[in-house]
């Protein structure tokens, strides 16, 4: 029990140490937040059958929902890129909004 004891009471002083050795107690520096960068994405989604006149770069898949009682809706959309640059990429957009009519 007594060894117990003691080797508790020592890794407690390590843990403390470890603090002050690794500078956790340092003068503030200010905070410089870095800009915000914005991506603007479009994407038009058609349903066809067949054969088409445009390049298919990927798949889509999703669900919507539209409540009138509270005219609230929901969109789940997954995007995936089959050509190109991105080829095996995807995105993901989840939107719940409240129309409030």
């Amino acid at each position: 029990m007594r060894g117990t004891l003691t080797l508790t009471w020592i890794l407690i002083i390590c843990l403390s140490q470890v603090a002050v050795q690794s500078q956790y107690y340092s003068k503030t520096r200010p905070y410089h937040p870095r800009p915000v960068k914005v991506t603007n994405l479009h994407f038009f989604m058609h349903e066809t059958a067949g054969i088409t006149a445009v390049q298919v770069i990927g798949n889509v898949q999703g669900i919507a929902l539209l409540s009138r009682m509270n005219a609230s809706s929901t969109q789940y959309i997954d995007f995936g890129f089959n050509t190109g640059r991105f080829n095996g990429s995807s995105i993901s957009v989840f939107q719940g909004e409240n129309l409030g009519l």
